[in-house]
């Protein structure tokens, strides 16, 4: 799954990336990777980042990217 999420996430269409999987399997992880190269990789870029609840937004996604960004 991460392999196909960085490869969708490096194409010029400019769509949107979508990654529907079960409960456990890193998506949270590939979607924090992937923000981050992007904000790094592309100057003046902006990542919008979204999930189905507040919580998951924060307390997942968000407190993943932190946790990678901490680490580089």
């Amino acid at each position: 799954m991460s392999v196909a999420a960085a490869k969708a996430a490096r194409s010029d269409d400019g769509g949107e990336l979508d990654i529907h999987s079960c409960h456990g399997v890193g998506k949270s992880a590939t979607a924090a990777c992937i923000a981050l190269w992007f904000y790094t990789t592309t100057l003046g870029s902006r990542v919008v980042t979204t999930a189905p609840t507040e919580t998951q937004l924060k307390d997942l996604l968000w407190t993943e990217i932190r946790s990678w960004a901490l680490r580089s």
